[in-house]
């Protein structure tokens, strides 16, 4: 299970995107940022492969805002996966 400390803080998304797996399942949190306004992207995927590997069409998809709440949702969202 996937706590939201494990994604860590906001100011690390400002400099890189996150990757961590939990069980089969592997995620990427980045900022996406649009018209000036920063948002969270959460990608999630079934093992074995890698982010770059693995078929557009195998992975889901959410946003979020860029903020504590922001990254609560993203855990929840991938604890239902």
């Amino acid at each position: 299970m996937i706590q939201t400390n494990d994604l860590l803080s906001l100011s690390y998304y400002e400099l890189a995107p996150f990757t961590g797996s939990d069980k089969a399942l592997r995620y990427r949190i980045e900022k996406k940022e649009t018209d000036g306004s920063k948002q969270l992207l959460a990608t999630a995927w079934k093992t074995p492969l890698a982010f770059d590997y693995t078929p557009d069409e195998d992975k889901q998809t959410k946003l979020a805002d860029f903020s504590k709440e922001g990254l609560a949702d993203l855990t929840d969202w991938l604890n239902s996966l």
